[in-house]
């Protein structure tokens, strides 16, 4: 069967993005444990930083960090990404994750969240939006 799905193509022009809406923000000592309890609690998310080496991780993965790097996870399922990317990056750069829970909700016994993250280079400059969906606690069979 299916297991990946990607459409790509190039908008009109880029959004403005201001990465003020996305502050960075200190990683929790202890992450909690994903619920719909530490989702509201968390107003903004962990920032996430890494160095970009000869290949910049793919934006998912990244999305995979933060959301790892800011919530206690049992068994658990990357199930989907919207990128939009804004910039280039060079090699050995710091690039950082940023972001915020935008929705979490239940679907066929299955608990689903949804982060809101931006990715921002040298000199604070957007580098990607996007839009990363997991199945944080999969349906008991």
């Amino acid at each position: 069967g299916l297991s990946a799905f990607l459409v790509a193509g190039l908008p009109g022009a880029p959004p403005e993005v201001s990465v003020d809406a996305y502050p960075p923000a200190p990683l929790p000592a202890v992450p909690p444990k994903a619920s719909p309890q530490a989702f509201e609690a968390a107003s903004r998310l962990g920032s996430v930083a890494t160095v970009v080496g000869d290949v910049l991780p793919l934006c998912p993965d990244l999305g995979n960090q933060a959301l790892m790097a800011n919530f206690s996870l049992g068994p658990w399922l990357h199930v989907g990404s919207e990128v939009q990317h804004l910039g280039l990056v060079e090699a050995g750069a710091e690039v950082s994750v940023r972001g915020r829970v935008a929705r979490w909700w239940e679907q066929k016994g299955h608990r689903f969240v949804e982060l809101d993250l931006v990715v921002v280079g040298t000199g604070e400059r957007p580098l990607a939006l996007v839009r990363h969906t997991a199945i944080y606690e999969p349906a008991s069979r």
